[in-house]
């Protein structure tokens, strides 16, 4: 009888602060200055939401709005605001 046992973990670290995303959105030279106030102040939101001490359930039922929001954005947007989601615990 031979048995082999494979097991395999991956993890993926996502390191990144809400300040650097707010400066990648700030230099988004073809954004319009009113489109980056609005995604600067749902960074903000968001920020709040994820160092609220609300349960895991609750945070996520807050963010809804933002992530159904950032659906409607363009791609870069999307790329740079999405892992900020992740930090949500």
């Amino acid at each position: 009888m031979v048995q082999i046992t494979n097991t395999n973990k991956n993890k993926v670290d996502v390191n990144i602060s809400f300040s650097d995303v707010r400066k990648e959105i700030e230099n988004m030279s073809a954004l319009p200055d009113a489109e980056i106030e609005e995604i600067l102040y749902k960074i903000n939101e968001l920020e709040k939401i994820v160092k609220s001490s609300d349960r895991k359930s609750k945070k996520w039922e807050n963010a809804k709005g933002i992530v159904k929001w950032i659906a409607d954005k363009g791609v870069d947007v999307g790329i740079a605001l999405l892992p900020l989601l992740l930090q949500i615990k």
